[in-house]
């Protein structure tokens, strides 16, 4: 994964450019996050947001390359039973993520369908926990780590979060519209909840060309 990531960078840096000039654009979104190959049924999508910048490195009039900073949230919601009560959990999870995507531009007139791919890799700003049971809620912040565990004040999530993100969008002039998906390879919560815990996000974003 880091050579990969390495070997993109450079491409990104040192590729000579041809056709259009290069674009800076501004991203904002919704999203529906929730985790991978949850411990249990009892997960449940949370409803996050996204904004960052993006830059657009023209290799020729259809192919570009594509990176920035994002600030994603991210997490999931968890509800388990004890007894004859239900405890809700939420986790919201606020990362500062860079993709690196490859990306083909289908052209028609001032037109483009945008298909991209690629790596990406997070760190966790900050983050909050919230515990509904029997009629109190009580709300922490998340302690970050590097083995994970349970909510009884140990770390209990991975700071550093690697995975790969997909997208596809309309564009037209300077708007562009589109969906999103990202997946995690990192177990966030390797040593609670079940294991296998993976950031899992689907979204829908709004794109604004500053420079083009």
């Amino acid at each position: 994964m880091i050579r990969i990531i390495s070997i993109t960078l450079f491409i990104f840096c040192f590729s000579n450019l041809k056709g259009q000039d290069n674009q800076l654009q501004i991203n904002v979104g919704i999203k529906l996050n929730n985790v991978y190959e949850p411990p249990s049924n009892n997960n449940r999508v949370l409803l996050g947001s996204s904004i960052g910048l993006a830059y657009n490195k023209y290799l020729n009039n259809n192919l570009f390359l594509s990176s920035g900073l994002l600030l994603n949230e991210k997490g999931y919601g968890l509800r388990t039973n004890i007894g004859t009560e239900s405890m809700d959990y939420k986790v919201r999870l606020f990362y500062l993520d860079l993709p690196i995507k490859c990306n083909y531009a289908i052209t028609t007139d001032n037109q483009n369908i945008i298909i991209g791919l690629g790596p990406y890799i997070g760190c966790g700003l900050w983050g909050n926990i919230t515990t509904a049971f029997m009629g109190d809620n009580e709300t922490k912040a998340v302690k970050w780590g590097n083995t994970g565990g349970d909510y009884d004040g140990t770390p209990d999530h991975k700071r550093l979060d690697i995975g790969f993100s997909g997208n596809i969008s309309y564009q037209f002039n300077r708007i562009s519209i589109g969906l999103d998906y990202q997946i995690g390879v990192v177990d966030l919560v390797p040593e609670g909840l079940g294991g296998g815990e993976r950031n899992n996000t689907f979204g829908l974003h709004l794109g604004y060309l500053i420079k083009k």
